[in-house]
C-alpha cells in the first residue's frame, strides 16, 4: 500500500535520510527499529507530509501523494507524549479527528463508545484526561488516533514515556488492537523486546538506510551485518577466515579452530567474515559439534536467570543466561552445534 523510494534529507546540511526504500502492506505493522538520531520520526514526519523529502518519492496505492497536503492524506500520527488537550474529557479527545471531520453526532457518538470498550475504558468517557494516568492516557491517545479511521497509522514511540512494567503489559494491548482495526501500521522504537512483540516485520533503520528487513525471528538469527547484531544485543562474536565454501578458521586463545558452518552461498577462500554463535551450552555432557574454552568474569543474578559475562580470548567476551551461579575466575567450556554458527559478511 504504501512505497517509500529513494527518499533523501538533510538536517542543516547534514545527510539524515540516504537514497531510502521502505514499503508497507496492507494490515501489516511494520516497526522501525534503530537508534535515536537515525531518522526514525523524520521519516514519519515526511511520510505524514509534516516535512518534504529533498529527492524521492512516496507511492500510496500506485499514487503519488508528494504534493498531496496532510489533511488529506488521512494517515494518523500519534506521538510520544501524546498530545491530549488538557482542557477536554476522555471522550471528547477521542471525537476531536471525527469533529474536524464532521461526523454526525449520532455516529461519532457510537464510535467513541465502542473505542472505549476496545481499550477497556468504557467509565471514563466524562473524565478529564489530567486524572488519568500514564498508560490509561496511551490508551485514550490511540482510541483518538483510529477514530476517523485513518488509511495509515504511524505510531512514534508510543510506550517511550512509560516504565518498564507498564510497558510490557500495554505491548500486547497495542498489539491486540491494531490488530483488530487492521489498519496498516508503522511503529517507531529503539526497543528491541517492543518491536519483536508487535510487529509482522522489522526495519533496521541506520545510516539513513534500511539495512535489514525481515521478521522478528530471522531478524533475531540471521542479522546481516556487525553493527546489526550487535544492536539487536548479540555480542557473541568472533572473526573469522574461510578455509573453504562451508568452513571456517577462528583464532581462540592463539589456537586455529576449524568449524563448518552453514551459509546461504559458498565462502571464497580466505575470505574475512564473522561467525555469531547463538546460544551455547556450559559445561554440557551432551554430544555437541564445537566447544570454546572459556572463563567467567562476572555473574549477576536477574531474578529468573543469571547473567554471565565470559572471556573467550583476551578482549572478547560473550554473554550468556544460565540457570545457576558459577564464580567469577571459574574456568568452563561453552559447546556449540553447527546450526548454532551464524556467518555475517560485513
Amino acid at each position: 500500500m504504501l512505497q517509500v523510494k529513494d527518499v533523501s534529507y538533510q538536517y542543516e546540511h547534514d545527510p539524515l535520510l540516504s537514497d531510502l526504500n521502505f514499503h508497507l502492506g496492507d494490515h501489516e505493522i511494520v516497526c522501525l527499529l534503530g537508534e535515536s538520531g537515525s531518522g526514525k520520526s523524520t521519516l514519519l514526519r515526511i511520510i505524514a507530509g509534516l516535512e518534504k523529502p529533498d529527492k524521492g518519492d512516496l507511492i500510496w496505492n500506485g499514487n503519488s501523494i508528494l504534493k498531496v497536503p496532510p489533511y488529506k492524506r488521512n494517515f494518523g500520527l500519534m506521538f510520544q507524549d501524546y498530545a491530549l488537550f488538557p482542557h477536554q474529557t476522555v471522550a471528547e479527545n477521542i471525537a476531536f479527528g471525527l469533529k474536524m471531520n464532521k461526523t454526525d453526532k449520532t455516529r461519532s457518538k457510537q464510535i467513541v463508545s465502542d473505542l472505549l470498550k476496545q481499550i477497556g475504558m468504557e467509565s471514563f468517557g466524562n473524565r478529564k484526561v489530567t486524572e488519568l494516568s500514564g498508560g490509561e492516557q496511551q490508551r485514550v491517545a490511540l482510541a483518538r488516533a483510529l477514530a476517523p479511521k485513518p488509511n495509515l497509522l504511524m505510531l512514534d514511540e508510543p510506550l517511550g514515556a512509560l516504565d518498564h512494567t507498564l510497558r510490557l503489559t500495554l505491548i500486547n494491548e497495542l498489539r491486540r488492537i491494531l490488530g483488530e482495526n487492521g489498519i496498516p501500521s508503522i511503529y517507531v522504537t529503539h526497543d528491541r523486546d517492543e518491536a519483536f512483540s508487535i510487529a509482522d516485520r522489522v526495519a533496521i533503520l541506520h545510516d539513513g538506510k534500511i539495512i535489514q528487513t525481515d521478521t522478528p525471528e530471522l531478524i533475531f538469527t540471521k542479522p546481516k551485518s556487525v553493527w546489526a547484531a550487535r544492536f539487536l544485543g548479540l555480542n557473541n562474536i568472533l572473526p573469522a577466515v574461510a578455509v573453504g565454501q562451508d568452513q571456517v578458521a577462528v583464532e581462540i586463545e592463539g589456537m586455529t579452530k576449524i568449524m563448518s558452518v552453514s551459509t546461504e552461498y559458498p565462502l571464497i577462500d580466505r575470505q574475512k567474515i564473522w561467525i555469531l554463535f547463538i546460544g551455547g551450552l556450559i559445561d554440557s555432557a551432551e554430544a555437541m559439534d564445537y566447544q570454546l574454552p572459556a572463563t567467567v568474569e562476572s555473574c549477576v543474578y536477574k531474578g529468573e536467570y543469571y547473567d554471565l559475562q565470559i572471556r573467550i580470548t583476551p578482549g572478547v567476551v560473550f554473554d550468556l543466561k544460565a540457570a545457576c551461579s558459577f564464580h567469577s575466575g571459574s574456568p568452563i567450556t561453552l559447546s556449540y552445534c553447527r546450526d548454532n554458527l551464524q556467518v555475517i559478511l560485513v
